[in-house]
C-alpha cells in the first residue's frame, strides 16, 4: 500500500533539489530513517523531564465538558504527550543518520563519507533534511498488553485486564512500535483482537471421557452430598446440573463429591447466561467442622467463574467499580489473578449456548489452569492450608451456571 501511495511532500523536496542541478542523467535516491524514543510510564508530567504520555493534570480549556442527567458539569481531561530527546535518543539519532549514508555509499561501492560529498562524479549530496522531535510521531504502549494484570494494562487479546467486556483494537496495546507507517501494525492487532471476539460465540466441543480419566457425574446427584442453600439440580435426561436460578442473587450453596483428592487434572464444561453470573469450581474442600461453611471457603481452592470479577468486601460502601482479576472467570480465588479473558459469550436462555471448557491442575503447592484452550493461570503456588485432600465442590452463588462432561485423572 505504501509503495504506492508516495510522500507528496518528499517528491516536492527532490524535484526541487534535481531542478537546481544539470543532473538529467543521474538518479536520485531518497532514504528515510525512522527512530524510536521511549517513554517512561512513571514520569511525572508536570516535571517533564522525560518522554511521557498522561491525562492533562491541570484542567482548563482542553477538557472534554459533558453535563450528566442534572445538569451538573463533568470534565474529563484530555490526553497529552511529552516528548524529551535524552542522551541515549540523540546517539539513536546520529547513528541512523551515518548508517543512511553509509548505505547510500555503499550502492555504487563508495567509502561512507563520500555520501556527503557535493562535487564527487559518481555520488553526490544534493539536500535534505532531519526532521525534529515531536513533528512526526506515532504514540504507542499506552495501553500496553501483558499477562500480569498488575504491569499491563490488556491481556494478550486486548481486553483490559480490569473492565469487562472492553478491548483496544489498535496500536496502543503494541509494546513498541516504529515511528513511521504504524498502520500495518494497527491492522494485524486489530485483526488478532477481533479474531479473538469471534471465537468467543464458538461453543467448546463435548469430547467423550479420555483415557485415565473417570466421570464424576453419572446424570444424577446421587453421589454427590449438598449443602448451603439455592437451587443446585441434575437437569433430567440431559447430564447437566444447574447451579443457581435466574436473576437470583447471592444465594450461597454447593455440591461435593463423595470421594476425594490431592493431585488430579479436572476437566469440565461450563456455562453461564447473564454477564453477572458467579459459581465457581471448589477443590480439596475439607469437612465441614464447627466454622460451617465460612470454614470451608477459607481451607478451599476456588477456581472463579465470574465475568465482572468484582472483589465484593460486605463492609465497603460503594463496591468496587472495576473487575479484579483476582476474582474473574478463570482465577484462583484470591491467590492467583486470571492473566487473560478466554471465556465464551454469555449465553442466551434456552438455546444451545456456549460451552466453556476447564482444565485444572492441582499438584501439591501448584495449580494451573487452562480455558478454552488458553493458559489462564500458571503454575500458581498455593497456601500451605490448600494442600491437603479434599472434595471437588460446585457452587451456587448469582444467576445460573451450568456443568456437565465433570472428569478426572489423579496424578
Amino acid at each position: 500500500m505504501y509503495r504506492l501511495i508516495p510522500n507528496v511532500e518528499d517528491l516536492d523536496e527532490v524535484a526541487g533539489a534535481v531542478s537546481s542541478t544539470d543532473m538529467d542523467d543521474w538518479i536520485v535516491v531518497g532514504i528515510r530513517t525512522c527512530g524510536e524514543t521511549f517513554g517512561d510510564p512513571n514520569a511525572d508530567p508536570g516535571v517533564r523531564e522525560a518522554s511521557s504520555i498522561s491525562v492533562n493534570p491541570y484542567g482548563g480549556a482542553g477538557d472534554g465538558v459533558y453535563f450528566d442527567d442534572d445538569e451538573r458539569e463533568i470534565r474529563i481531561p484530555k490526553a497529552f504527550v511529552t516528548l524529551i530527546e535524552r542522551d541515549a535518543d540523540a546517539t539513536v539519532r546520529a547513528a541512523q543518520k551515518k548508517a543512511a549514508f553509509a548505505f547510500v555509499a555503499a550502492l555504487v561501492k563508495k567509502p561512507s563519507g563520500a555520501a556527503l560529498s557535493t562535487t564527487d562524479s559518481d555520488l553526490q549530496f544534493i539536500g535534505g533534511h532531519e526532521d525534529g522531535i515531536g513533528t512526526t510521531y506515532h504514540e504507542s504502549s499506552t495501553l500496553w498488553l501483558g499477562e500480569d494484570p498488575d504491569t499491563s494494562v490488556t491481556d494478550v487479546h486486548g481486553h483490559f485486564h480490569h473492565v469487562s467486556n472492553a478491548f483496544c483494537v489498535d496500536q496502543a496495546i503494541f509494546p513498541t512500535v516504529g515511528s513511521a507507517n504504524p498502520v500495518p501494525t494497527g491492522l494485524a492487532l486489530s485483526n488478532l483482537v477481533a479474531s479473538h471476539i469471534v471465537s468467543r460465540f464458538t461453543p467448546s466441543p463435548l469430547v467423550p471421557v479420555e483415557d485415565g480419566f473417570i466421570s464424576l457425574f453419572d446424570g444424577t446427584l446421587e453421589q454427590w452430598d449438598r449443602f448451603g442453600d439455592g437451587v443446585i439440580q441434575a437437569l433430567p435426561g440431559m447430564d447437566i446440573i444447574e447451579c443457581g436460578s435466574a436473576e437470583a442473587d447471592s444465594t450461597l450453596g454447593f455440591i461435593r463429591t463423595r470421594g476425594t483428592f490431592k493431585n488430579f487434572v479436572l476437566r469440565l464444561d461450563w456455562k453461564a447466561f447473564d454477564i453477572r453470573a458467579n459459581s465457581g469450581v471448589f477443590l480439596r474442600m475439607p469437612e465441614i467442622g464447627d466454622g460451617g461453611l465460612d470454614q470451608v471457603h477459607q481451607n478451599t481452592i476456588e477456581i472463579q467463574i465470574d465475568e465482572t470479577g468484582k472483589d465484593f468486601v460486605a463492609t465497603r460502601d460503594p463496591q468496587a467499580i472495576y473487575g479484579s482479576s483476582l476474582h474473574k472467570t478463570g482465577a484462583v480465588y484470591g491467590i492467583a489473578p486470571a492473566t487473560r479473558w478466554a471465556s465464551k459469550a454469555v449465553s442466551p436462555r434456552f438455546a444451545g449456548g456456549y460451552w466453556n471448557a476447564f482444565e485444572i491442575t492441582a499438584n501439591d503447592d501448584r495449580i494451573s489452569v487452562s480455558l478454552n484452550g488458553e493458559p489462564v493461570v500458571r503454575e500458581a503456588r498455593l497456601p500451605a492450608n490448600l494442600v491437603a485432600t479434599g472434595f471437588v465442590g460446585l457452587q451456587c452463588h448469582t444467576d445460573v451456571v451450568q456443568f456437565r462432561n465433570i472428569r478426572i485423572r489423579e496424578i
